[in-house]
């Protein structure tokens, strides 16, 4: 899939699943991953990012004239091409609702001409601003992906228990009694972030 919209409020686990999508697919040989953590600004930060990308694979990156830098705009998409060949880039996004627009035009243009998966992560309100300023990206989002809060006590108590497993190297009990669990539910509104930050 070209572009794929994961959204949902502050504190629901988007940064979360963008981490675990790129440990889970780092795996695969036929891809390359770029978590990108801080949405680009503008076009300059754009090409300064995959460039950053690029270099991580060059052995000789350090030595200029043996550089495949990105230059400017008309060279992202044949300079990728180059690089990666067969290869799919998956290119991950946090905080997509912070990037300008002439840099989400642009990855609307990698998308549409280099073999690439763009998976933007954003607050609800991104997908009006793509609507207001840039409807040519929001009509290529194939996928629609939006987090919400955990919604029973169950989901809470399992969040807790996999969390104490996961950090406790599957070691771990949960501590927690069921009306503590209830009460963290109540004060948490159901976000993940939030309910981690009350049990820590």
């Amino acid at each position: 899939e070209k572009v794929i919209l994961l959204l949902g409020p502050t504190g629901s686990g988007k940064t979360t699943m963008l981490k675990w999508l790129e440990n889970e697919l780092r795996g695969e040989r036929d891809l390359s991953i770029f978590f990108m953590s801080k949405a680009p600004k503008d076009e300059k930060e754009l090409i300064e990012q995959l460039n950053h990308h690029i270099s991580r694979f060059r052995l000789l990156r350090w030595i200029p004239f043996l550089r495949s830098h990105i230059r400017n705009t008309s060279e992202i998409v044949p300079k990728l091409k180059r690089k990666f060949g067969e290869k799919r880039l998956v290119i991950l996004v946090d905080e997509a609702h912070e990037a300008g627009i002439e840099a989400l035009r642009w990855l609307r243009v990698i998308g549409d001409h280099a073999n690439v998966t763009i998976i933007l992560s954003a607050l609800p309100v991104f997908e009006g601003q793509l609507q207001a300023k840039l409807e040519t990206l929001r009509k290529r989002v194939s996928t629609r992906i939006v987090l919400r809060r955990l919604e029973k006590e169950i989901e809470v108590k399992e969040l807790i228990e996999k969390r104490i497993k996961l950090v406790s190297d599957g070691e771990g009990k949960n501590p927690f009694t069921e009306s503590a669990i209830r009460k963290i539910f109540e004060i948490s509104g159901g976000f993940p972030r939030e309910i981690l930050r009350l049990c820590n």
